[in-house]
């Protein structure tokens, strides 16, 4: 009766490990993201906007380019866009610890600083903002400001 015992307590513990290693390394890094997100509207409000550009997602680069006719570094500083982001860096910059809080799921999360809402994606190893200037609409999908098709 011990033997069974002491295997049963060593299977559990493996099962825990092996649950806590795999839980570990499915889990996207929220930290990275908001990061991202911070350093998106320092480059913004900086008026760094091959920097910001550089945060994009390519096709929310691509995107804002076909929408504003000009390069992303000078659309997402002027534009349509410009005067979104610029009020949103006010908002996000003074708050300085990042995001008060991140939603990962999988390759996409949802980062939220005061009022404002960016969205994010995977791009390769590392996080790239999807849409930015994010309103809350009742009932609806988010109204960005920015964002890819």
């Amino acid at each position: 009766m011990i033997g069974w015992r002491r295997g049963l307590a060593r299977a559990a513990a493996v099962l825990a490990v092996g649950g806590a290693v795999v839980g570990c390394a499915a889990a996207p890094d929220g930290g990275a993201a908001s990061e991202v997100v911070t350093d998106f509207f320092a480059a913004v409000d900086g008026g760094d906007g091959a920097a910001a550009c550089g945060m994009l997602a390519p096709v929310t680069l691509e995107e804002l380019e076909d929408d504003e006719g000009q390069s992303c570094a000078s659309a997402v500083l002027g534009g349509d866009v410009g005067p979104t982001l610029q009020a949103e860096a006010a908002q996000v910059l003074p708050a300085g610890a990042g995001a008060d809080a991140v939603q990962a799921y999988g390759r996409q999360a949802q980062a939220v600083v005061g009022e404002v809402t960016v969205f994010l994606t995977r791009s390769g190893e590392r996080w790239v903002i999807s849409a930015a200037g994010c309103e809350p609409v009742p009932e609806r999908p988010y109204r960005c400001a920015l964002e890819g098709a």
